[in-house]
């Protein structure tokens, strides 16, 4: 062997072997760069927005919560419906999303080092003056920014009087601070 001969990376000559360094190089990078893009809430933050459903009166249905100190929980997570079993006949003017039997309560939500959350079976229960109505929940969603959210919740409602049951079609959330 002359001092000038190298030993070749599978093959490769010293021009295609740079390449490859500065691929790989690359590669860990932008590795690096999305999970450091994961988005994560803004601490303290209060969002909110709406679940992309029928407008009533103008109104459209809202979703609310906060943010815990540290940035892992969600509290508070609030969303309104009319449910499966809403009446006609709305009176011009009265926005029914914000009345206590529309709103859904479903609690604090964990949110992951990615900043996802997601919870399932949540109940809820709104007593009226004619019975009640027991709301189980199903809602994931995920940070696209430090102060948006995109996400997606299903529901069954059943009624304690006459123990009618439904489902809802998912519907979609978006939240901003």
């Amino acid at each position: 062997m002359h001092g000038t001969d190298r030993k070749r990376f599978f093959g490769l000559r010293g021009a295609s072997m740079r390449s490859l360094a500065v691929l790989l190089v690359a590669a860990v990078a932008l590795a690096g760069a999305a999970s450091a893009l994961a988005a994560h809430p803004k601490k303290n933050a209060r969002f909110t927005g709406i679940v992309i459903g029928p407008e009533i009166n103008g109104f459209k249905p809202p979703v609310t919560f906060r943010v815990s100190a540290n940035g892992k929980t969600l509290t508070a997570f609030t969303y309104s419906t009319l449910g499966c079993f809403s009446e006609g006949g709305f009176r011009p003017g009265v926005d029914y999303y914000t009345k206590p039997e529309a709103l859904v309560k479903l609690g604090n939500l964990k949110v992951s080092s990615a900043g996802n959350f997601k919870a399932s079976s949540v109940v809820s229960v709104y007593k009226g003056v004619g019975g009640s109505t027991t709301t189980t929940s199903t809602v994931n969603g995920s940070f696209t920014s430090p102060t948006a959210v995109t996400g997606s919740l299903t529901f069954t409602e059943k009624l304690s009087r006459g123990g009618a049951k439904c489902n809802s079609t998912p519907l979609d959330f978006t939240a901003k601070t």
